[in-house]
């Protein structure tokens, strides 16, 4: 758009029309700021999100905040087009911005706020894998297969007392017990249960039969 504009100056002190100059007021608009770069978040786990942009024309970097911190201080290279944020809390929103460099300026923005995958619920224990085996006349094995994070109790029948009885807890460092004493030519029942934050879960009694 252009505009008229009087020009004044002055004489003696006597105002005196000089000129008229075109002004084009259309250059004294500000420029439109640059769109933000397109940008999505996406949770991979529970502790990580992978981000990913468009490349902008131009740009010698990119700077990757999170909750308004910036990971890379230096910022990614201007080919980079995406990031994977790591250690972060499970279950837990985060806002994530990206932010491109161009002649040395910051430009806007692009803002995303998203969660960490939670943390998977905790399950029962499978049945215990276990077997029982004399190895003298007065010796059972107790033996089984331990999976992490598992607690695992070994009971007897009739064992002392009438009905099935608990005999020895063991974390999953262990995996067998050993019954002393037992009676010669005598057979014994037992099972083991397994453990855990979630729940228990019992075997199948088995036996086994002393020698005699």
């Amino acid at each position: 758009m252009m505009e008229d504009r009087l020009v004044m100056s002055t004489v003696n002190g006597d105002p005196i029309v000089s000129a008229f100059a075109m002004i084009d007021l259309a250059k004294a608009k500000p420029k439109p700021k640059p769109a933000a770069p397109s940008f999505t978040a996406t949770p991979i786990s529970t502790t990580q999100v992978n981000l990913s942009w468009t490349k902008v024309s131009g740009a010698s970097k990119y700077l990757v905040l999170v909750n308004g911190q910036s990971v890379q201080p230096k910022g990614l290279n201007k080919k980079a087009t995406g990031d994977t944020i790591s250690n972060l809390t499970p279950n837990t929103s985060y806002t994530f911005d990206v932010v491109y460099v161009k002649n040395g300026r910051k430009y806007p923005e692009a803002s995303v706020t998203r969660s960490t995958l939670p943390l998977p619920q905790p399950t029962p224990p499978p049945a215990p894998n276990w077997t029982a085996t004399a190895i003298s006349s007065s010796v059972i094995e107790v033996k089984w297969s331990p999976e992490p994070g598992t607690t695992y109790v070994v009971s007897g029948l009739d064992y002392g007392a009438p009905g099935w009885q608990v005999i020895n807890t063991f974390s999953s460092n262990y995996d067998a017990d050993y019954i002393y004493g037992l009676d010669p030519g005598t057979t014994y029942w037992f099972n083991v249960t397994a453990q855990n934050s979630a729940g228990t879960t019992a075997g199948t009694p088995a036996s086994a039969t002393t020698p005699a």
